[in-house]
């Protein structure tokens, strides 16, 4: 038996090695052949996370799961399609199916390329950037793993819904409570103007009692502000337990944005009642706050969903 070296591998037969470190993690130790053909194991790093999406004119991947278990991710006449392969198993993508993998920590993976291609044939565009964006929104693995379309319903409710049940009412029931929480301190603020402590501490400090209550219902509108960051944090908790069906409900149908846009509305609502305290006219003092509610509820409605 005689050693063939890299250098006779390349110059000779055009196999080459390549090996990399991702971004996300993983490492890749390849054999290359100018054909398009290849072998790759990947290594997965200390953290899971998604590869990158691709598709292929020509070229077949025949991946096979050495250790841990992955998830395939396909699209399929528009559709997101989730597979699960586990320790053993293997399988086979098809010409210009755009797919993704994601590979949990320290799993391990042998994909070897084949088929009729001349090059490399491996493409990425702007559907695929699209692609990246649906699979990599499915933030944790048991997210992942309750959209195995090779598990049975029965196994899938059967091993997860418990766990999403406790964690998505707890945060259900936290971003029922903010609203409440906002609309109570909203109310206290407006009895706490006609209070007849801000003519005594303006008696005490010499400040016009006009000025303590603007002052007054501008920190008020900031602790609203700070509520309605926080209602949105919540939403954002509970997406990542939400399973498909729950995630899919429509923006008209969601008690939540309603929260959201409530719960902007009454901030805004003292931006405004301030402003007219200050002087400024009603049509500015209406306006002005109404476009900053809306905007601030759609951009934290888009962050949710996107």
């Amino acid at each position: 038996m005689r050693e063939v070296s890299d250098l006779e591998a390349k110059e000779r037969h055009n196999v080459v090695t390549r090996h990399h470190q991702m971004p996300n993690g993983e490492y890749r130790f390849r054999l290359i052949k100018h054909d398009g053909t290849a072998y790759i194991r990947t290594e997965a790093g200390p953290k899971g996370a998604w590869q990158k999406s691709q598709f292929h004119n020509q070229v077949k991947e025949t991946y096979l799961v050495q250790k841990g278990w992955i998830a395939f991710a396909s699209r399929v006449q528009g559709v997101r399609r989730i597979a699960i392969f586990r320790e053993g198993e293997l399988f086979t993508t098809q010409p210009l199916v755009i797919h993704n993998i994601y590979m949990p920590a320290l799993s391990v993976i042998h994909t070897v390329k084949h088929g009729n291609s001349t090059s490399e044939d491996r493409i990425t565009n702007s559907e695929t950037a699209e692609f990246d964006k649906q699979t990599e929104i499915l933030s944790t693995e048991e997210e992942i793993i309750m959209l195995d379309e090779r598990s049975t319903a029965k196994s899938r409710i059967g091993e997860l819904e418990e766990k999403y049940n406790v964690a998505y009412r707890h945060y259900d029931d936290l971003i029922w409570r903010v609203p409440v929480w906002t609309t109570g301190l909203l109310t206290a603020t407006m009895v706490g103007l006609n209070s007849a402590t801000q003519d005594t501490l303006a008696r005490t400090t010499g400040i016009a009692a006009r000025y303590i209550s603007i002052t007054y219902v501008l920190l008020t509108f900031a602790v609203m502000l700070a509520f309605a960051f926080v209602l949105h944090r919540f939403r954002v908790h509970q997406r990542g337990v939400r399973v498909e069906a729950r995630r899919s409900t429509p923006i008209w149908k969601s008690a939540s944005t309603m929260f959201n846009i409530l719960v902007c509305t009454e901030a805004f609502f003292l931006m405004g009642l301030a402003m007219l305290m200050l002087g400024v006219p009603i049509a500015i003092a209406v306006s002005i706050p109404a476009t900053l509610s809306l905007a601030l509820a759609v951009v934290y409605e888009y962050l949710l969903r996107k």
